[in-house]
């Protein structure tokens, strides 16, 4: 009997090897053409086809999947708008318009959604995030996707990126990246990059989204400037008030006397406000930890000039 039972965990394992050894070689196939002619370009499909028919629940198929719907679920237009920006970017052109604002009306490339492929789309991400919750790649991409796709109103991809910083923070999950481990300082980078997508989008609602995650974040981590500097520049450019990015900004040398971030933005403040004599007190800070050395000797050459020297 005890034979009988060792020959059949032979051959199951040998199977799933088997199983395994098949599932990477569509995957091989399926990067090799992508490689060839993007996500979404000829052939794909087809061996995505073949992938699902044998491997159906393989995370890394429905994430092939994924990119080919949302990518074939997406055009290009070019459309008028009133304002000087469309998802932190400039206008392509602008023609006068004595009935528009400013007396110009601004032309902008909107990429736009078929909503059923964009829906299908959702759909094998979120199960392939389900059958390996660990894989960051899935969620990013998710995330991003959802940024694209929601445009200046990010709420959907603001509750994402809020939950996945909650259940880092709580279950605190062995995190891979394309398959990679990575660290907690990989994980708090990458929330920083979606605070910077909201802050250079710069609508209102991406502004309150911004301020949101910089705010959780830096109270799950007090200690780490960089989400203190997110909300001194949440108050210096989305709220203009000075007074309290000054603040904040003095909250972030008390962790970091050389954040070149803070002492940045301090100086814009002092030159803003016309304030010389703060302006006088954080150049030489600012001199001392700035990576340009063009930037430097106009920083110096600045220093000289209010000092008298």
């Amino acid at each position: 009997m005890k034979r009988i039972l060792t020959i059949i965990v032979i051959l199951l394992a040998g199977t799933a090897a088997a199983a395994q050894n098949g599932a990477a070689a569509h995957k091989a196939s399926y990067e090799r053409q992508v490689k060839a002619v993007g996500a979404a370009g000829i052939g794909v499909e087809t061996i995505l086809d073949k992938w699902e028919a044998e491997f159906p629940d393989d995370p890394d198929m429905l994430h092939g999947r994924f990119s080919w719907c949302y990518l074939k679920s997406q055009s290009s237009s070019v459309v008028p708008k009133s304002q000087d920006r469309f998802m932190g970017n400039k206008p392509l052109l602008s023609l006068p318009d004595s009935t528009s604002p400013g007396g110009k009306r601004n032309y902008f490339e909107e990429i736009s959604f078929d909503p059923e492929l964009y829906s299908r789309a959702s759909k094998y991400i979120s199960r392939a995030i389900s059958l390996r919750p660990d894989e960051l790649r899935f969620r990013f991409d998710k995330i991003s996707a959802l940024i694209a796709y929601e445009k200046e109103s990010p709420d959907l991809a603001t509750e994402d990126i809020r939950a996945l910083v909650d259940y880092h923070v709580t279950q605190k999950p062995s995190w891979i990246c394309d398959g990679q481990p990575v660290d907690e300082d990989f994980f708090k980078a990458a929330v920083q990059e979606y605070c910077f997508t909201f802050f250079r989008i710069g609508s209102p609602a991406c502004f309150d989204s911004f301020h949101e995650l910089a705010v959780k974040m830096h109270g799950y981590w007090p200690k780490d400037p960089v989400f203190l500097d997110d909300i001194g520049s949440w108050w210096l450019i989305a709220r203009k008030n000075t007074k309290t990015a000054l603040a904040t900004y003095k909250k972030v040398l008390k962790l970091d006397s050389s954040d070149y971030t803070a002492l940045k933005n301090i100086i814009i403040i002092a030159r803003t406000t016309k304030d010389a004599k703060l302006e006088k007190k954080y150049l030489p800070r600012l001199i001392k930890v700035t990576p340009d050395e063009t930037e430097k000797a106009a920083l110096q050459a600045r220093l000289e000039y209010l000092t008298g020297k």
